[in-house]
């Protein structure tokens, strides 16, 4: 008895949390004490995670870590090539750099003391043109690996055409790092003459979150909202600022200890590195994911709610007495002389999924009880008075496993009690069970019945 009173209460909380989900994911209110705000905060967030699942983030941020680690330094050095041939570097490179090691590339002390000597003499002369062809090439590979993910994340194809990829990319290669440079030194210079403190902390939570904010509405192949552009920019730098800081304070309490390190030495930073780099990729397409939802938010529910209902029609099956209704409607259309009647009318009238309603025709032509003419609609085989319930039921009960063997005293005592049912014409049966279209009286005298509750 002890795992039945174990197993009634798991079953009683999993029944409950179940109907929980189901209060907060309905479009309508429902009977759960559940505050509007709230259902509506986590309504977002399970439509925010089913989007997330559908693209694949977490894979395609695995794929974009290991793009990048290929791509990095040929970027970096391409970027960092540009702003010295500007001069820029020599304004204040010092911000530069604590911003670009410090926030995306996760503020590990190894990672900067290999990249940094390098990028602070990045020039094209020492790069050659074939280094600066085959390194752009690189980089441009990379730029449209992001740009066909962002573009998927918000439901489109990367509609640009090669010219168009090429000059973006150009651009954010370009103009991009040197408008950067010059606002980021423009507002160090404002803040110190203004006596700001801690202007640098500032800057590392703005910079990421404005950055971002651009990138998702620059690079995807359609037109993205300024507010779910912004969105997703909070999410994302939000998150790469508190991963960083975990990151960080992660490697300075077991970066001595860290079994990589211990195993490989200076090449375990390769792993660790590409960590990083996933999580990268992963808040970024957090935060597109976040922007796509809040542009398509509505869309994105209504396309939920179809496929539910989609769902639902395909758990509903045919039964004896979707079988019944429908030949008792098309005795009450052959009465009235109103057939052949179409298919679809017919699933309309019984309120049948229209996906379901073959089987059932199926069925009753085989039965002899429908033809299919050659009209293209269907009409009763002979006169209503001729067939009676039963000519419907024992078809379409063998035509199927679901129900008793011969000779089962259960199937015998049911044939017996409905016996009278059974021999019931349909000629009385579309008067009994079949709704008027009009909503008024059936042909034999009185309000029609109830649907769905068969006459004495």
């Amino acid at each position: 008895m002890e795992p039945k009173r174990v197993a009634a209460p798991a079953g009683r909380a999993f029944t409950f949390l179940k109907g929980v989900y189901k209060q907060i994911s309905a479009p309508d209110d429902g009977a759960l004490p559940i505050p509007a705000p709230v259902r509506g905060v986590a309504r977002w967030a399970l439509v925010l995670y089913r989007e997330l699942d559908r693209h694949q983030a977490f894979s395609k941020a695995s794929s974009l870590a290991y793009g990048t680690l290929v791509a990095l330094v040929p970027l970096l050095v391409l970027v960092f090539a540009v702003l010295q041939s500007f001069g820029l570097l020599d304004l204040d490179g010092g911000a530069l750099e604590r911003l670009v090691f410090e926030t995306f590339l996760g503020d590990i002390p190894m990672v900067r003391q290999i990249l940094l000597p390098g990028l602070s003499n990045a020039n094209f002369g020492v790069i050659g043109a074939v280094g600066t062809v085959g390194w752009l090439w690189i980089s441009f590979r990379i730029y449209m690996t992001v740009e066909a993910t962002f573009s998927e994340i918000f439901g489109t194809k990367v509609t640009r055409s090669l010219a168009q990829r090429v000059v973006t990319f150009y651009l954010l290669l370009t103009a991009g790092p040197i408008a950067f440079s010059l606002a980021l030194y423009g507002s160090i210079q404002m803040a110190r003459a203004a006596g700001i403190g801690h202007w640098d902390q500032v800057l590392g939570i703005l910079v990421p979150v404005v950055l971002l904010t651009g990138f998702i509405k620059a690079v995807p192949s359609t037109h993205v909202r300024w507010g779910p552009a912004i969105a997703g920019g909070l999410v994302s730098g939000s998150l790469i600022q508190v991963g960083g800081f975990a990151f960080a304070m992660y490697l300075k309490l077991f970066g001595s200890t860290d079994p990589l390190r211990t195993l490989y030495g200076s090449l375990g930073i390769v792993p660790v590195f590409l960590f990083w780099l996933w999580l990268l990729w992963l808040f970024v397409l957090l935060g597109a994911e976040v922007a796509h939802v809040a542009q398509n938010y509505r869309s994105l529910v209504r396309a939920e709610l179809e496929q539910r209902r989609t769902r639902a029609e395909k758990v509903r099956v045919p039964t004896v007495e979707t079988a019944i209704e429908v030949a008792s409607a098309a005795a009450w259309y052959f009465k009235r002389g109103r057939t052949p009647i179409d298919g679809a009318a017919l699933a309309e009238r019984c309120r049948i999924p229209g996906a379901r309603i073959g089987v059932v025709l199926d069925v009753l032509e085989k039965a002899n009880v429908l033809v299919h003419t050659k009209d293209d609609g269907w009409t009763l085989a002979r006169a209503p008075e001729l067939i009676t319930v039963r000519d419907v039921v024992d078809p379409w009960r063998k035509s199927t496993t679901l129900r008793r063997g011969a000779g089962d005293p259960l199937t015998e005592q049911l044939g017996t009690s409905l016996q009278a049912l059974l021999e019931l014409p349909l000629s009385e049966a579309a008067e009994r069970w079949v709704e008027p279209e009009d909503g008024g009286t059936s042909l034999t005298e009185g309000p029609a019945p109830a649907r769905g509750t068969p006459g004495p």
